[in-house]
Formats: C-alpha cells, structure tokens, sequence
C-alpha cells in the first residue's frame, strides 16, 4: 500500500523513498545514484510507520509544541498522506500523526484520513529509541 516515503530528517538533507515494483523500496533523484550502505536500509525507514509501536499516549497539545524535530510522510497507493511528525520531551521521542488526501482522492481515501485523524490527530505517542529514531533515519545511514 506504500507507494513512497518523504523524510525530512532531524539532521541532513530530506529525501524520497520510492516502492519498487518487486517489492522493497529505493532512493528516489537525485540520490538514486549513491550507493546504499545496506540493501534493506531504504525498506527499513519507508515501513517506520507499519512498525508503531508506541510505550505511551499523551495529549498532542501537551506535546507537540514548537517546530517539529523530523517529519516521515507516507504515501498510500490510494492517495492518502500520513504524516508523522516527530518531537521530544522529557527526555522522550514522540510522534504526532495526521492524514490529508490528494486532491482527487477517492471517497475511500478520503474516509480512511479522516478516520486516522479521528483516532491518531489528538494524540502523541512515545516510542522507543530506536523506533523514534526510523522516523528520522538520515540520508547517511541509508547512502554513502
């Protein structure tokens, strides 16, 4: 259901992920020329948001304050996009989600972001390090 990924991680340039019709997922122009340091690693940051799982919950208010540290957009195949927006506090990393559609989405595109908005919008998820941190993955632990 991925079709791609945008990344605007906490440190160095944003990036695009794009699904390859064999399954997985590869760097899109103008880095689909460096070579990867893993085979999987650009699989590995397009599906942080299939992984979720979050160890908390608070308000997105209580959270989500200020300019966002990262951003992970996800593109469906359906034209929705979620958007995962990542931040810290208390010595924690959190993510906040929303979705949007394309604008001529289908009526089930449709459907399916409001009900990720209904859902996810009003809240913050705490994530393990690790976790946090495929929301951010930098250019340079995917590509030399």
């Amino acid at each position: 259901e991925i079709a791609g990924v945008d990344i605007r991680p906490a440190q160095g340039p944003a990036y695009r992920l794009e699904a390859n019709a064999g399954g997985g997922f590869s760097l899109a122009p103008p880095h689909d020329k460096r070579p990867l340091v893993a085979a999987l690693a650009p699989t590995v940051a397009a599906e942080a948001l299939t992984r979720l799982a979050p160890i908390d919950v608070a308000r997105a208010m209580d959270v989500a304050i200020g300019a966002p540290m990262a951003e992970h957009i996800t593109h469906t195949r359906s034209g929705v996009f979620i958007v995962a927006r990542s931040w810290r506090k208390d010595e924690r990393g959190w993510i906040t989600i929303s979705a949007a559609t394309i604008d001529d989405a289908t009526p089930d595109a449709v459907t399916q972001a409001n009900a990720i908005n209904m859902k996810a919008a009003p809240w913050a998820f705490a994530l393990t390090e690790l976790d946090w941190g495929g929301f951010s993955t930098p250019l340079a632990a995917i590509a030399d």
